[in-house]
């Protein structure tokens, strides 16, 4: 198990107050005010800090990008009482679960965009701020199964009936226009939002300066393996969770849905492309030779285990 460094001495908010003024603030400025509390308090590799030495981990989950697959992973790096898992609209919703403990969580997991409450309620000290994103291509037609086929969502009534041509063209689904673009500058739900190449340039200084991590999805495997070297992790071993039934594929795209999409996403695109860039420099940093190679022979090996209980 995960030790950490001794509990930061910051006290824990009264929730329900933060919510409040939280509410009161439109989303660029609680974004504004996010962004200067994570560039203050992210440890990056120029921080000055280690990043074992961050009192909290925050895991930015962004939909449909493996996410949790890793949080499953995360959480058994650290105690269970340590750990809260919860989504902006719950949260929202109750804000004293934030805190209930009587202290900070040391992991806090779940779908947060940068001008949620969240960011509001952390300890102000050293944290561990990671998040994954993955090709739009890819996502959005992972986001049309996930919806089809997961009767709990909120949005599956409305989707069920629909083909992905039909799911393409709404206009207030935020996830499949620059969903990741969005979600890190504060514009998600918004109508308008800065043009492809602005949105791009604002979301790369985002992840350069308010996050510790950024992996993608196509390399989850290289990224998990970084991410157990920089924090010290001892158990990440696991099976994919959270998959959906392939109704669509990207391979089985046909070429108006291909274009579709690419022309809704520039932006993300252009994120995506970078943060692989990125990330392939840090795992020639972290990784030894044939130490993913490894890795999957065991993680195998693990999966046959699970599957003969």
């Amino acid at each position: 198990m995960k030790q950490f460094p001794a509990p930061s001495c910051a006290p824990v908010p009264d929730a329900f107050n933060v919510y409040q003024r939280w509410q009161q603030r439109d989303d660029a400025e609680n974004f504004t005010r996010n962004l200067a509390f994570l560039q203050k308090n992210v440890i990056t590799s120029t921080s000055g800090y280690a990043f074992t030495q961050a009192a909290q981990w925050v895991f930015c989950h962004v939909p449909k990008t493996g996410g949790t697959t890793l949080e499953n992973i995360l959480a058994r790096n650290v105690p269970l009482k340590d750990i809260l898992r919860i989504n902006a609209p719950v949260l929202n919703h109750c804000p004293c679960s934030y805190g209930a403990t009587g202290r900070h969580p040391r992991l806090v997991m779940g779908h947060h965009p940068l001008h949620g409450l969240v960011y509001q309620l952390l300890a102000d000290a050293p944290l561990f701020h990671m998040t994954f994103i993955r090709h739009p291509l890819a996502r959005v037609v992972s986001w049309f199964n996930y919806l089809k086929t997961r009767p709990e969502h909120l949005l599956h009534a409305r989707i069920q009936s629909m083909d992905l041509d039909e799911f393409l063209q709404q206009p207030d689904l935020v996830e499949i226009r620059n969903g990741q673009c969005r979600r890190l500058t504060g514009h998600l739900h918004q109508q308008t939002t800065p043009e492809d190449a602005t949105l791009f340039q604002q979301a790369k200084q985002v992840l350069d300066t308010a996050f510790s991590f950024v992996g993608t999805t196509e390399r989850f495997d290289e990224s998990l393996l970084v991410v157990k070297k920089q924090l010290g992790l001892t158990d990440i071993f696991y099976q994919p969770l959270n998959t959906s039934k392939k109704i669509a594929t990207p391979e089985a795209l046909n070429q108006s849905q291909r274009q579709c999409i690419l022309n809704m996403n520039q932006a993300d695109i252009a994120l995506h492309e970078w943060a692989c860039q990125r990330l392939s420099a840090l795992i020639d940093k972290y990784l030894p030779p044939h130490s993913l190679e490894r890795f999957r022979k065991n993680n195998r090996r693990w999966q046959r285990l699970l599957d003969e209980m």
